[in-house]
């Protein structure tokens, strides 16, 4: 998994950097999105004894997002060239997006493995929990919905990733009992 995606710093503040509250106004205002907020003001906390040191950025991963990524209704569908143009264009947009929209493919894919990651290290320790998990969680559904996922239109997208947001909240709550 990309260490980089990991480590995303969540309220950062760089010079040149928009507020995002001013970056969600823009792209509503300037392009027509619609930016639907979390999901979730809150979610479940695991117990200590299923998370390890090596898992706490995982679930960290997770939390974040459910809490502070967005649904970004654009205008492109399927048109990634285009999208790509406006952040060419708009490149003081693009931060925003990387770090807070929900339905960018990489999310997910980080998503499917994070909640993949933390079943397989509960398997040998935690065999009744694994089994619970694994019963929340279809690794394999979920990796071929992945790959149809550049073909969905936006709408279609948004209705898979608030799915998977309920799995990964269930998958959440599952740790916290």
């Amino acid at each position: 998994m990309s260490e980089r995606l990991l480590e995303k710093p969540v309220g950062w503040d760089r010079p040149g950097r928009l507020p995002d509250q001013a970056v969600k106004e823009a792209l509503e205002k300037d392009f027509g999105w619609k930016i639907e907020p979390p999901p979730y003001v809150e979610v479940p906390s695991p117990l200590p004894i299923y998370v390890t040191e090596n898992l706490t950025r995982l679930i960290n991963y997770l939390k974040h997002v459910l809490l502070q990524a967005y649904y970004i209704h654009d205008n492109f569908g399927k048109d990634h060239v285009e999208r790509s143009k406006v952040f060419q264009n708009n490149s003081r947009y693009y931060p925003f997006v990387r770090e807070h929209s929900k339905l960018r493919k990489g999310v997910l894919v980080m998503t499917i493995g994070c909640m993949e990651a933390i079943i397989n290290s509960l398997k040998n320790t935690y065999p009744d929990k694994y089994q619970q998990l694994r019963c929340v969680f279809d690794q394999q559904l979920h990796l071929d919905q992945i790959s149809l996922y550049d073909e969905m239109e936006t709408e279609e997208k948004i209705t898979y990733v608030k799915s998977l947001d309920e799995i990964v909240y269930s998958f959440l709550e599952a740790l916290s009992t």
